[in-house]
């Protein structure tokens, strides 16, 4: 009887261990992060294509501006300001890769994304420029930035539709 409750006992706590260890979709696996981004056009082209991912990676996960909701799937100028949050590998750099509506691409490199809020957020606010080394990264925490990276992270969808693998 005794051995029968102990076995029983641990049959439990293997499944609530086990239960506990799975993540839910919008919960980056271990070694991901959570990135919380409003970004700003101010290279005066239009952009077709952006890519965010690590430094050095051959993943450029998928293009944000498809996700960005712009008229004609093209990102014109200053007065749209994108926000949502995108889950990626933790790395000390990311970069970004874009491509303009007259072809030329351009590399945004070694640009640092992970300076967290008191929450452990990290809401950055990235400036494109020309020439790439004019652009910005800044940590914002403008109520308005803020309330639009929360309303996407409330729905749960990252910008690119990017979910890691279990």
């Amino acid at each position: 009887m005794k051995n029968s409750i102990t076995a029983i006992l641990i049959a439990l706590i293997i499944c609530c261990l086990f239960l506990t260890s799975c993540q839910t979709k919008t919960e980056p696996a271990k070694d991901y992060v959570t990135l919380g981004f409003a970004f700003r056009n101010e290279t005066g082209k239009t952009i077709e294509s952006l890519y965010l991912y690590d430094m050095g990676s051959t993943n450029q996960y998928n293009d944000l501006v498809s996700g960005f909701n712009v008229p004609d799937g093209k990102w014109a100028d200053e007065s749209t300001t994108p926000m949502g949050f995108l889950i990626r590998p933790a790395a000390e750099f990311y970069e970004i890769r874009v491509r303009f509506e007259d072809g030329s691409e351009l590399l945004y490199p070694a640009l640092e994304l992970l300076n967290a809020n008191f929450d452990g957020f990290i809401p950055n606010e990235i400036c494109l420029r020309i020439p790439a080394e004019s652009s910005i990264v800044r940590y914002n925490e403008d109520e308005a930035i803020l309330n639009g990276i929360d309303e996407a992270f409330f729905s749960k969808v990252p910008i690119d539709g990017f979910f890691p693998p279990k």
